[in-house]
């Protein structure tokens, strides 16, 4: 045996060092396949790439590394959803729980689900009558979204804007929580543009507003918008601001008309 190695190293020198390194490459591979192999506990989102541990064994340049999973934006949304008060939301409103009986209710729910399957680089909008089903939709698509591993952040547009506006003299702060706005993956920005009754939105929440859309826009995130504003209203406020959503949203747009009969709140 020791004149076999060491006729191998006097005729082939690099042979046992390729060895050294194909069993070391396997040796750690094999690892990373047996910890890939195990499941986790991480709650909230069930993903099938990591097993719920929150990331995934790679081998990498001769080093066993891990990778934090796709799904852990994912998780950091649910948790931040819990946070704002939606989460009794996404369990409420799902594309199963949505009465459809009216053929205008027939026509948002296709669009909706239409939007979640299609949709990937374009914008859904409902606008108009209040109490019409159009956060019940929108919630239902940020739902599934989730748990297709999206990250997605929720913004209640009044109480969102209000906090931004307050931090005029934090710009550090004002800059940290319009970054989130502008880059997550999804946003879903619920009564967008929504002030109190008889008055109009302020230059401010105008400027606010574009600089969201604008963003998004330019880097083709996909955005979720709820309103009792239709797009041509939003167009009369600013055409640069609603002249975007126009744009990023047809073909996964629906104005839905002014008619207390369709506000179901207000039925018995």
């Amino acid at each position: 045996m020791e004149k076999l190695m060491a006729l191998i190293k006097q005729t082939k020198p690099n042979l046992l060092e390729n060895i050294g390194e194909y069993n070391h490459e396997k040796f750690l591979q094999d690892q990373a396949d047996r910890e890939n192999a195990e499941e986790g506990n991480l709650k909230g989102i069930d993903c099938p790439k990591c097993k719920n541990r929150g990331h995934i064994s790679i081998v990498k340049d001769g080093e066993l590394m891990w990778k934090m999973c796709e799904c852990m934006g994912a998780r950091k949304s649910l948790e931040q959803i819990e946070k704002s008060g939606l989460k009794s939301l996404l369990d409420e409103c799902t594309f199963e729980n949505y009465e459809a009986t009216e053929q205008w209710q027939k026509h948002a729910l296709s669009l909706a689900q239409n939007y979640l399957e299609y949709g990937e680089n374009m914008w859904l909008f409902f606008g108009g009558q209040s109490g019409a089903g159009k956060t019940f939709l929108c919630t239902a698509v940020a739902g599934e979204l989730l748990k297709r591993n999206n990250a997605v952040k929720y913004m209640m547009w009044d109480s969102e804007s209000k906090a931004l506006k307050s931090l005029v003299n934090d710009a550090y702060e004002y800059q940290r929580r319009m970054d989130e706005l502008k880059s997550v993956k999804v946003l879903y920005i619920d009564d967008f543009l929504k002030v109190q009754r008889g008055q109009q939105p302020t230059p401010a929440d105008i400027n606010l507003a574009f600089e969201i859309i604008n963003h998004r826009d330019v880097k083709n995130l996909r955005t979720i918008i709820s309103t009792e504003r239709s797009i041509d209203d939003i167009i009369s406020l600013d055409e640069a601001l609603g002249g975007r959503i126009n744009r990023r949203s047809r073909g996964y747009q629906m104005n839905i008309a002014y008619d207390k009969n369709k506000n179901f709140r207000l039925r018995k």
